[in-house]
């Protein structure tokens, strides 16, 4: 085939394939399918419904640990752990109330002092008049060795000066004389003997001083004191130490005790 031929091929082919398209294009589309005639819905109808049942649920059985350990089956348990029990409960723990604080507060030791003390004296050995301090009705005593003082229930028994010569502190320092004195009477509303001097004389016994919100108040050993319904017992005190023990008792509650430590007495123990 020379080249005139294939040339003509071709063009022979090319215009057969534009003649099949352009006849494609001009093919018309299937025409649609016609409507039914007539639409007809289902009917509706009555259908049977069963009346609702009541649902019936058993109750929760008790727990093995108890009668209060019953749960629902939805409802997620509440557990408590007691920490003073050391176990768990259902139930919160129960705390005790703290009890009250003490309302009898001690802070001293006082020791009263005798109701007689020595004053003065004049005259010389063998006449001395000696004046005596009544402290229960404020005044002075007068009378000699022997004699009985009815104005305050005693009788005295002996009076005795000692002079003794005192050097200086310091070198060069003058001397001086200080008189001791030794003052004995018989107290007529005891019976006891009692010695004084120029130092005061103490009576015996201590007493605790305690103190608190609008009270002052004076204890011996053994005394008690009532605030309201809770009575205060003074159990022992010991004012070379500054100790005391106080016991609180409050209607059925177990018994407190308790106890302080207060400043010792300066009063002096040994007696002159």
């Amino acid at each position: 085939m020379n080249r005139g031929d294939a040339i003509f091929l071709a063009a022979g082919a090319a215009a057969l394939l534009a003649a099949g398209f352009a006849a494609l294009l001009r093919a018309a589309p299937p025409p649609l399918p016609s409507p039914p005639a007539a639409v007809h819905p289902p009917e509706p109808r009555a259908v049977a419904v069963p009346d609702p049942t009541p649902a019936a649920w058993d109750e929760p059985p008790n727990q093995s640990a108890g009668p209060d350990w019953l749960f629902e089956v939805f409802t997620p348990p509440i557990i408590y752990f007691d920490p003073e029990r050391n176990a768990f409960d259902v139930t919160p723990p129960r705390r005790a109330e703290p009890p009250p604080p003490f309302a009898l507060n001690p802070v001293r030791f006082e020791r009263g002092l005798y109701r007689l003390q020595y004053a003065a004296h004049a005259g010389a050995e063998g006449r001395y008049i000696i004046e005596i301090r009544d402290e229960e009705t404020d005044t002075w005593l007068r009378g000699r060795v022997g004699e009985h003082i009815a104005e305050g229930d005693f009788r005295i028994l002996d009076f005795s000066v000692e002079r003794i010569r005192v050097p200086g502190a310091a070198a060069g320092d003058t001397a001086y004389v200080d008189e001791v004195i030794l003052l004995e009477i018989l107290d007529e509303r005891t019976g006891e003997t009692v010695v004084l001097s120029r130092e005061p004389r103490y009576e015996d016994a201590w007493t605790l001083v305690a103190e608190g919100d609008g009270y002052t108040l004076s204890l011996d050993e053994g005394e008690q004191w009532q605030d309201g319904s809770t009575v205060y017992t003074i159990d022992s005190m010991d004012p070379a130490t500054g100790q005391v023990g106080v016991t609180r008792r409050r209607g059925d509650a177990e018994p407190e005790s308790r106890g302080f430590s207060i400043p010792p007495d300066p009063s002096p123990f040994e007696e002159p």
